[in-house]
């Protein structure tokens, strides 16, 4: 059968009326050359002179760009737009807005903008920064497969004659190009506008290649969230969804104020707010701590177990964990917050880099840095407090962690501390989640006396790798005992 590019052809230069036609003679945009060097066949393919005129007309007008191009192999794109977005940020913020009801495919209009940036990234690397004609086609007809009620036009318009090539796509691409050249220009190399395609979120932003109408967006948006009540909830999820870019710009940077954001400190669903941004960052819809946090206790009594002499130095955490972790070891705040304050001791990490000098580290210190336990909210301030006075001194930041009130065996309350705001959480499995995803999302490296633990985390429960990352034998032992049970 005809090939969709044919098809796409035909629809873009008015000539539906010969899809059929071609169709049905199987026909490809490497025979027109054929077709325009043998009349004869021509016109027996078109018996119709107006046929034969327009589409000769067409073919012609093309030849460089839609029939000569086609000796060149094309890049046959192998993956759906929903694959190809969920590669690239500006995609991401597509998928999130897309919704499929009752087969009716929902999307509004102005995330086109994001389905044509995640489009040019991912071509524009495939091909070096040289799209052809054939490779708008492919696009398109990605598009088309997945959003059939998608004009090609409003993506892609061929040249003709007088008329300069067009469409969401090309207007895309040559402003990309545009910034290529300036770049090259200033930095003597090129440009990557892939941004979006590694594993690992340290190097993720698009804001270099917005136009300067979407950045004054975004900053608008920042500015507006600082006037907002902190109960007008549709309000701040609005603006903060708007001014992703510039406070992942911030992020990468390390120019971020988290002042400039302490709307999170006060907003009663925080936790939508990052995983919004988690979502984008790391292209993830689903809630996976508490998809696996079932599997992580079940298997923490076996676990424990194996390394109880490491946990039996506190001895009141051991014998809390016995009681608790029964038969059928119910799943709640408790549970959780035990295991997650034995995980520094089972992993037991010895050493940390500080400032460029090899440091042994306690197991105090390795459990304060991820969480601490205190007795009353009272000493919440007190306690942040502290630890700034302490990292000040050592020259040091001090990274996220959290906090957790009440006793051993009975955790009441839950908070995530971030620079000098303090995040309330609803939960113990919340408050993992939300020291995570802050680390991700702010681009916030792990503190060094408990990167083993925050490994773990990030693999058993993310299952996400990072380009280049230190790997903890520590993590990786304690990972294999959990896949083995």
């Amino acid at each position: 059968m005809a090939d969709n590019n044919t098809v796409l052809f035909l629809k873009n230069h008015g000539l539906e009326r010969l899809t059929e036609i071609f169709v049905r003679e199987e026909l490809k945009l490497s025979d027109f050359q054929f077709l325009r060097d043998h009349p004869e066949e021509l016109q027996q393919l078109l018996p119709k002179l107006r046929d034969r005129i327009d589409f000769l007309k067409a073919a012609t007008d093309n030849v460089s760009r839609a029939v000569q191009v086609d000796l060149e192999p094309p890049i046959v794109c192998r993956e759906t737009l929903l694959e190809i977005c969920s590669k690239y940020e500006a995609g991401r913020l597509f998928l999130h807005m897309y919704k499929v009801e009752n087969e009716k495919k929902i999307y509004p209009p102005e995330s086109r903008n994001m389905i044509k940036k995640a489009m040019i990234e991912h071509f524009y690397q495939l091909t070096k920064g040289h799209i052809t004609h054939n490779h708008f086609m492919e696009m398109v007809q990605t598009i088309v497969n997945e959003l059939p009620d998608e004009d090609p036009r409003t993506w892609y318009i061929p040249a003709l004659q007088k008329r300069s090539a067009g469409g969401l796509l090309y207007n895309r691409y040559r402003y990309v190009q545009q910034i290529d050249k300036r770049f090259k220009r200033t930095s003597g190399s090129s440009f990557d506008p892939d941004v979006g395609q590694s594993e690992t979120p340290k190097d993720v932003s698009t804001w270099q290649t917005m136009t300067s109408s979407d950045k004054a967006a975004s900053e608008g948006a920042k500015s507006k969230l600082k006037t907002l009540g902190y109960s007008d909830s549709n309000a701040i999820t609005e603006s903060w969804k708007a001014s992703f870019a510039i406070r992942r710009n911030e992020a990468l940077k390390g120019t971020i104020s988290f002042n400039d954001w302490d709307v999170i400190a006060h907003f009663e669903n925080v936790q939508e707010l990052i995983n919004f941004d988690f979502r984008i960052v790391h292209k993830e819809s689903h809630d996976c701590m508490t998809l696996k946090i079932p599997t992580f206790i079940q298997k923490f009594r076996s676990i424990f177990e194996g390394y109880k002499n490491f946990v039996d130095e506190d001895k009141l955490l051991a014998e809390t964990i016995v009681a608790t972790f029964v038969e059928n070891v119910r799943i709640n705040d408790q549970s959780v917050f035990l295991a997650m304050y034995a995980l520094p001791l089972i992993l037991r990490q010895q050493f940390a880099t500080q400032q460029k000098k090899r440091q042994k580290v306690s197991i105090a210190a390795c459990r304060a840095a991820f969480i601490s336990l205190l007795e009353t909210e009272a000493l919440i301030e007190e306690t942040v407090e502290q630890r700034r006075r302490i990292a000040e001194k050592m020259k040091m930041t001090v990274q996220p962690f959290i906090i957790v009130v009440g006793i051993m065996s009975r955790p009441r309350a839950f908070f995530v501390i971030l620079d000098n705001l303090i995040l309330k959480c609803r939960s113990m499995i919340a408050a993992v989640d939300l020291h995570f995803k802050l680390h991700t999302v702010f681009h916030i490296e792990y503190a060094k006396e408990c990167e083993d633990v925050m490994h773990f985390i990030q693999h058993f429960f993310y299952n996400i790798t990072y380009q280049g990352e230190r790997e903890d034998v520590n993590a990786i032992t304690l990972l294999t005992d959990f896949k083995r049970l």
